[in-house]
C-alpha cells in the first residue's frame, strides 16, 4: 500500500517543539505513514494541501476550511487539542471528510502548573528574583504553602490532580462546583463558594466557561477573599473580570494573583494586569509540557491513520 501523507499544523516552531515533532514523526512512519509538520501554519488557505491524506490541527485553529481539505482530497482532520463543534460535525459529513479529536487530558500538567504558581506567589518567587536582578538585596517575609487552606473551584482542568497535591502537602482542601448533583461525589469536604472564599488562603479556579455560564472571579468573589490570599486562574479566562482584578491587586485587596489563562489569548496594547508587581501571567501552558506534547500528537496520529486505514479498508502496523 502506498505511504498516508499526515500533515500537522499543530504548535509552535522552536526547539523545544521541533524535538517533540521528531519524536512524533518517528512514531508515525512506524504506523506506516509519512509525517510532515508545517509548523506556525494557521487556515487551511495558508498551506499546502495536496497530497495531504490527514491533517492534524491545534484547537486555536478554528479557521481551517473544511472545503478546502475537502477540494485538495484531505479524507481526515484531526484536533490535537479542543473538540469539534456540531458545525463542523454536519459541514464535515456533508463534505466526506471524517473528523476526530484527541481525548483531553493533561490532569497532572495542569496540577503541577497551578502548584508552581501557588509556591511562586506564596513564597514571593518573582518579587525576590525581580529586586535581585534589579542590584537589590531585599527579603520580604513570604507565607508557607504546608498547613494552608486552599478553595478549588471545579475539579476540571487540574483541580482534582492539585487537591491531591495539596492534600499530601498537609493543606486543608475546600472544594466548591456550580453542580455538584451532575458530577458525583466530591474527594473533599464541598463548601458554599462565599464561605470558600473567605476561609481559604489560596482561591484556584479550574472551571470551563461552559460549567460557569458568565464570570464569575468579579469584585463579588474578590471582596469575600482574605487581603493576605492570593488567587489562581486555571480555568477559562472569560471566567476572570480583569478590571476587578487589576483594582483589587492595585490596592491590595488581595495579596497575589496569577493567571494561566486570558480572556484575550493575543496581548493586544497595554494590559493593566502587565504594569503590577503582584501578578503572575503565563500564556495557556498548564498542559505545555514535552511529555504532553509528544502524547496528544502520537495519539493525534495514530488516530489520523487508523481512520485512513478504515477508509481503504488496510491495517495500520
Amino acid at each position: 500500500m502506498e505511504h498516508r501523507e499526515i500533515r500537522s499544523i499543530a504548535g509552535e516552531d522552536n526547539p523545544d517543539t521541533r524535538a517533540v515533532q521528531e519524536q512524533v514523526r518517528r512514531f508515525t512512519e512506524g504506523l506506516g505513514c509519512r509525517y510532515i509538520w508545517t509548523p506556525g501554519a494557521v487556515g487551511g488557505g495558508s498551506i499546502d494541501l495536496a497530497g495531504v491524506d490527514a491533517l492534524i490541527v491545534d484547537g486555536d485553529e478554528m479557521n481551517v476550511l473544511l472545503e478546502d481539505c475537502s477540494e485538495a482530497g484531505v479524507k481526515v482532520v484531526v484536533r490535537r487539542t479542543g473538540s469539534w463543534q456540531e458545525g463542523d460535525l454536519l459541514r464535515a459529513l456533508n463534505l466526506g471528510i471524517r473528523l476526530a479529536a484527541v481525548p483531553e487530558d493533561g490532569g497532572t500538567e495542569m496540577g503541577e502548573m497551578a502548584l508552581s504558581l501557588i509556591l511562586a506567589l506564596r513564597r514571593k518567587v518573582i518579587r525576590h528574583h525581580q529586586q535581585v536582578m534589579e542590584g537589590q538585596w531585599i527579603r520580604h517575609a513570604a507565607s508557607s504553602v504546608m498547613g494552608s487552606t486552599i478553595g478549588i473551584l471545579g475539579l476540571e482542568n487540574g483541580g482534582r490532580e492539585l487537591a491531591q497535591m495539596m492534600g499530601a502537602m498537609g493543606c486543608r482542601v475546600q472544594v466548591w462546583r456550580p453542580d455538584p448533583e451532575k458530577a458525583g461525589a466530591a474527594p473533599y469536604p464541598e463548601a458554599e463558594l462565599e464561605t470558600l472564599c473567605r476561609e481559604a488562603d489560596i482561591v484556584s479556579v479550574h472551571l470551563s466557561y461552559g460549567q460557569a455560564g458568565n464570570c464569575i472571579v468579579g469584585g463579588d468573589l474578590i471582596g469575600w477573599m482574605k487581603r493576605t490570599a492570593v488567587l489562581i486562574s486555571m480555568g477559562d479566562g472569560r471566567l476572570v473580570d480583569t478590571e476587578a482584578l487589576y483594582t483589587a491587586l492595585k490596592e491590595k485587596r488581595i495579596e497575589a494573583a496569577a493567571l494561566d489563562t486570558l480572556e484575550r489569548t493575543v496581548i493586544e496594547g497595554e494590559n493593566p494586569l502587565r504594569t503590577l508587581r503582584n501578578v503572575i501571567l503565563t500564556p495557556g501552558i498548564g498542559r505545555f509540557t514535552r511529555e504532553e506534547l509528544v502524547r496528544t500528537g502520537c495519539e493525534a496520529a495514530r488516530i489520523a491513520a487508523e481512520l485512513l486505514s478504515e477508509s481503504d479498508g488496510s491495517v495500520t502496523k
